[in-house]
């Protein structure tokens, strides 16, 4: 039914703001699409042992912990290779100009970083609002309207700016622990 629905829904959302707070209270990075595929999982898993139907599909799942171990591997080969490629083209550099350009660098590609994870982070976002509005309007005309503002790229723009903002101005315990942890 349309609440057990809505129940899962909130179960995720709820995991995302318990483990993020956790997390940032004990300066460690978390990942959001992590809790809300396990709080959609954990809450689906509960409808399902307290007998009110449904499933979760094991080769979803598959896909999702595929992605999950392979980003961390690319990633961390990546981050790994850029690095040691940085280094030895700097090596015989002047280090007071090389630092002075990697901290004007730093604050840069901090702040487009953030910026696109504001994007990517947003998409998510507005895709369970939109899931949320489709379920609660069924064949209704909002749904068309839902379905026209799924996918515009403008609607991306604040969501963005609020998640740029929130981690430019806060996570000080998560910086500080990555940055010298």
């Amino acid at each position: 039914s349309i609440d057990r629905i809505l129940c899962v829904i909130a179960c995720g959302l709820v995991a995302i703001i318990i483990v993020s707070q956790i997390c940032t209270f004990l300066g460690l990075p978390s990942s959001q699409s992590n809790c809300l595929i396990g709080g959609l999982t954990g809450g689906g898993l509960v409808l399902i042992a307290l007998g009110h139907g449904g499933s979760i599909g094991l080769i979803p799942w598959i896909k999702v912990l595929g992605g999950f171990i392979g980003s961390l591997i690319v990633g961390f080969l990546l981050g790994f290779g850029i690095t040691k490629l940085i280094e030895l083209i700097c090596k015989n550099m002047n280090k007071g100009k090389t630092n002075h350009f990697f901290n004007n660098g730093q604050i840069v590609s901090s702040a487009l970083m953030n910026f696109v994870h504001g994007i990517q982070d947003g998409g998510k976002f507005i895709g369970i609002t939109v899931l949320i509005f489709a379920i609660l309007y069924q064949d209704k005309p909002l749904n068309a309207a839902v379905n026209a503002i799924n996918g515009t790229w403008w609607i991306y723009l604040p969501v963005a700016l609020v998640l740029f903002t929130g981690c430019l101005l806060g996570n000080k315990r998560i910086l500080n622990s990555l940055g010298r942890g």
